[in-house]
Formats: structure tokens, C-alpha cells, sequence
């Protein structure tokens, strides 16, 4: 992202948001699981979505911030944090 356009800003903010929830909902439910309260096989499997989730953000980040003037790491990198997005929607409902 070597032009500071709209959308590289955008996509910045929503990197950075989108890591800090990824982390609360490993947190929550990773604290479920631990501590059993609840449907312990649900909050592992949240848990897990709240890592993959995190990983698909910081990987999409990685490539937009690194990636140049590329289109395809530019296009991978966008399609990863809206992978990212959508697994925080899910697991905000969820909760």
C-alpha cells in the first residue's frame, strides 16, 4: 500500500479493530473453555474460529502493508481481512 488512498486507510482501521476483537473473543471464549462453564466442545470450537480469524487478519495485513503495488497480494490481502470480518460477525453473535 504505497499510496495513502481511502481505501488503504480504511483497510488499516479495520486491521487494526478487527485483531483487537479477534483477541477479546479468544479471550472470552478461550476462558469459557478453560474454566467449563457452558457447552465446552462450543466455546473450543469458537475459540478456534477467534485464532483463525486472527491469523487471516494479520496475514491480510501483512500482505497490504508489505505486498507493493501488486494487485494479486493487494486482492488476497483484502479477501483475508473480509475472511476476518466476517469470522468476527459470526463469533459476536455467537457470544
Amino acid at each position: 500500500m504505497a499510496k495513502s488512498d481511502g481505501l488503504s486507510r480504511a483497510v488499516s482501521a479495520l486491521a487494526g479493530a478487527g485483531g483487537v476483537a479477534h483477541v477479546v473473543f479468544l479471550t472470552t471464549f478461550g476462558l469459557r473453555f478453560v474454566k467449563g462453564d457452558g457447552f465446552r466442545v462450543w466455546n473450543g470450537f469458537l475459540a478456534l474460529l477467534a485464532v483463525v480469524g486472527f491469523v487471516a487478519n494479520l496475514v491480510g495485513w501483512a500482505m497490504l502493508k508489505h505486498g507493493g503495488n501488486r494487485a494479486v497480494s493487494n486482492k488476497t490481502g483484502v479477501y483475508a481481512l473480509a475472511l476476518s470480518t466476517v469470522l468476527a460477525g459470526l463469533l459476536l453473535v455467537a457470544s
